[in-house]
């Protein structure tokens, strides 16, 4: 399993500490269904109720998931902590993710 590390621009304060060192993490199968899951929502259609992700919430739990370590607070972190972190950082996260996938897709091809 792969990993990259990379410290967010403000942080996730906890107490007196701010935690910006984070790493992120290769996504398991479980990670993908827990995150679906997560994002599930009963929406009313004409044939009646269904249960259907919302895009945004399913974007960002992969995401929660696939941080691997934030400072010293324990893992996973939860919805509330991930919550708790500002846009400028969950955009900087994304942008990692992107890439840390972008590299992983193209070493897998056997290019450097």
């Amino acid at each position: 399993m792969t990993a990259v590390s990379f410290d967010l621009i403000h942080g996730l304060k906890v107490g007196d500490i701010v935690h910006k060192a984070v790493t992120l993490k290769d996504l398991t199968a479980a990670d993908l269904m827990e995150a679906y899951e997560a994002a599930e929502k009963v929406h009313m259609t004409p044939g009646g109720a269904e249960l259907l992700p919302s895009p945004m919430k399913l974007s960002l739990e992969i995401l929660r998931r696939q941080i691997a370590g934030l400072g010293g607070i324990s893992m996973p972190l939860s919805e509330s902590e991930f919550n708790r972190l500002n846009a400028e950082d969950i955009v900087l996260l994304q942008g990692k993710a992107k890439s840390f996938d972008a590299v992983r897709e193209v070493a897998a091809r056997g290019r450097a």
